[in-house]
């Protein structure tokens, strides 16, 4: 009896110590296999607002600018501002030499006062020789009544015919004065139309004088700020041509309300509509987001674009205008980023945009093969990989539109399915049932933050890790 109790009792101990090393050892194990799980980042698939962008590069101009010029070749007397100080419309930027103008003044004068005395004169001889067709009226009438009477005694006999004749020679000679006056007066008349034609031109060319005097002092058209001197006092300034634009001697500009001209692509123009709001950064201002709508975009390509100098204006492009909130007072000229959210969702479930992956549809998973969000006909699927107790779960999704930082889902996930976001060389690598463990991190972005980030990133599509997948 006593054997088999000892035999029982060392049974039992066999039993426990078994038991004892089989628990080590699985810890053993799964302390060793929580040290080969590979290390990630992830996040939760959650709702919120996603705006589409269209990114594109531009420039800060003023609203309204004026290129300041002369209309007259004269030399610079005078510049009485200096770049940067404002004026006031009204306000004497320039003055000229004013010297030559002032003579040729003179002279068209003196040629005006020439004319005009030649025209007294003529009209004087106008007179004169309507006097003179008068005259010889009235002497061809009379001896026409001299010529009357003596054929009338030539009938009686009373005279001779070489009385007649005379008669008959004075009228023809009076006639022949008659009508040499009265082709004189219709000379003097045409002359004295042809004075007053000159006197009228004389007097355009006298307004035409001084109107080029008064050019040489120019005023600002605006209210505003000098922006820029190209002008210096001695300088001739040349007037503009239809080749040659002139020299501008100064820019004005009004600062108050200022523009973001944008180089739109085909891609983008269709997309982009007066109205959509827009926020413009600058390197000249990189703590700051600047806030204004859609004024205008363009109807046509603008092929000017390879001549310009700025930063990224090769070849055409449409232009697009974004008129600034009120009250923004930047420096003309300086290049900036343009984002126009062309579209807004509310409410959408979205995930980080590096966590959408492409992915073959012939290497999934039998069972996710048949799923709806699989297009078999396309090269490639998108995919998120979740994570379930430790491992990850790949999983295909239907994605809708995206901006830099989350792309919606439109359908194969759930709002708090937990996704991998990274690190980017993990990205490539996943596959579904790998082992993984989540990287703590300091803080999570909320979603506030990842919203307001989403109205103001510059990109149309989502960025991936290196294998990603292709726009919907």
């Amino acid at each position: 009896m006593q054997k088999w109790l000892v035999i029982a009792v060392v049974i039992v101990l066999l039993v426990i110590s078994a038991g004892w090393l089989y628990s080590a050892r699985s810890a053993a194990a799964a302390a060793a296999a929580a040290n080969t799980a590979t290390e990630v980042r992830a996040e939760k698939a959650t709702r919120g607002q996603l705006a589409e962008i269209v990114s594109a590069p531009g420039e800060i101009v003023p609203l309204t600018k004026v290129n300041i010029s002369s209309k007259v070749q004269a030399k610079i007397r005078d510049l009485p501002f200096k770049e940067g100080a404002l004026v006031r419309a009204g306000d004497i930027l320039i003055t000229l030499d004013d010297k030559e103008l002032k003579a040729a003044l003179r002279s068209v004068e003196a040629h005006y006062a020439a004319q005009k005395a030649t025209l007294d004169v003529t009209r004087i001889r106008l007179s004169i020789s309507e006097s003179q067709v008068r005259t010889a009226e009235v002497l061809v009438e009379d001896a026409r009544r001299d010529l009357r009477r003596q054929l009338a005694l030539l009938e009686s006999k009373d005279v001779a015919q070489n009385v007649v004749d005379a008669a008959q020679t004075k009228v023809d000679q009076l006639d022949q004065s008659f009508i040499s006056a009265r082709q004189s007066l219709l000379a003097d008349r045409g002359n004295i139309s042809v004075l007053e034609n000159e006197l009228v031109a004389q007097e355009a060319q006298i307004a035409r004088a001084r109107e080029a005097l008064s050019d040489t002092v120019i005023t600002s058209p605006i209210d505003g700020r000098i922006i820029k001197i190209s002008g210096k006092v001695g300088e001739v300034v040349v007037t503009g041509t239809m080749n040659n634009a002139g020299t501008v001697i100064l820019v004005v500009a009004d600062l108050s309300r200022m523009l973001a001209t944008v180089r739109l692509d085909e891609a983008e123009v269709t997309q982009v509509v007066v109205g959509q709001p827009a926020s413009v950064r600058s390197l000249a201002y990189p703590d700051k987001i600047f806030k204004g709508k859609v004024r205008q975009v363009s109807l046509s390509k603008d092929d000017t674009a390879g001549q310009s100098n700025s930063r990224n204006a090769t070849g055409s492009y449409f232009r697009g205008e974004i008129l600034l909130d009120e009250g923004i007072v930047l420096l003309a000229g300086v290049n900036a980023d343009i984002e126009i959210e062309t579209h807004r969702y509310d409410g959408v479930l979205r995930v980080p945009s590096q966590s959408v992956l492409g992915r073959s549809p012939d290497s999934l998973k039998p069972e996710n093969q048949s799923k709806p969000e699989v297009d078999s006909t396309r090269s490639q699927t998108t995919v998120v990989y979740r994570i379930v107790n430790g491992k990850t779960i790949e999983t295909p999704v239907k994605v809708g539109a995206s901006d830099l930082t989350h792309t919606m889902i439109i359908s194969g996930l759930a709002e708090g399915d937990q996704v991998v976001t990274g690190p980017a060389k993990v990205l490539g690598t996943l596959s579904d049932g790998m082992n993984v463990r989540i990287k703590a991190a300091a803080t999570q972005p909320s979603t506030q933050a990842t919203t307001q980030s989403a109205t103001t990133v510059p990109t149309t599509t989502p960025t991936t890790a290196p294998t990603t997948a292709p726009a919907p």
